[in-house]
């Protein structure tokens, strides 16, 4: 029986690159990756990524069954095979952050979403061929939302199911992005989501000097 790894809630929170480490470290044979995310944190996104590429023990099967959006987009491409069930949907976008202080933190900040974006374009780029369209959709401001059918025609999946295997999961917080489909938001807003970046980061910085502090 396949591996099932789930990239279920929101990357860096729910879903953490170590976290699929781990399960990758005790997978034997194939594995099937079911992607059902708002996106989130990139670089962790990016680490799931490669992770799934670099797997060398069996096949990557994955399956989008609910909405495979900005960077879990970019998990979803990874795998040797692409099915999405009929409903589901990419949703592809420019990276983005929030940067505080000075200029030099402001090209920091600039140098870092470049260097992000040439990552999220080669990632693509495994899959679909078309250098301007992937251009396209990571073009300022843009947000592309693609159909299971739209998203196999552009090459980012093999195939989509005429039916839908389950009720898809809302897992986008509202105002999140600007046109996410009604049936993919949550009752809970980005500014909820936000809050849970800012606690698991002091938690994270709490335990990092906990770490440091001499025994």
């Amino acid at each position: 029986m396949a591996t099932e790894i789930l990239i279920d809630g929101v990357v860096g929170l729910d879903v953490t690159s170590g976290g699929v480490r781990a399960q990758l470290s005790k997978a034997e044979g194939d594995i099937t990756v079911f992607v059902n995310s708002p996106g989130g944190v990139v670089h962790e996104g990016l680490s799931i990524h490669n992770q799934l590429r670099a797997y060398d023990k069996g096949k990557v099967a994955v399956v989008v069954d609910g909405v495979a959006a900005s960077i879990a987009s970019v998990i979803a491409v990874a795998g040797d095979t692409v099915t999405m069930s009929k409903g589901t949907q990419f949703m592809i976008h420019p990276p983005w952050t929030v940067a505080v202080g000075e200029a030099h933190n402001m090209q920091q900040a600039i140098a870092g979403l470049t260097a992000a974006a040439g990552s999220i374009t080669a990632a693509y780029g495994h899959r679909v061929k078309d250098e301007a369209l992937i251009a396209s959709w990571l073009q300022p401001s843009a947000e592309t939302w693609l159909t299971a059918e739209e998203s196999v025609a552009a090459g980012l999946a093999d195939v989509a199911e005429d039916h839908a295997t389950k009720a898809i999961k809302p897992v986008v917080p509202r105002g999140q992005f600007k046109n996410t489909p009604p049936e993919f938001e949550t009752e809970e807003t980005a500014a909820d989501l936000e809050t849970k970046f800012s606690v698991a980061e002091a938690l994270n910085r709490t335990l990092d000097i906990a770490r440091r502090r001499p025994r």
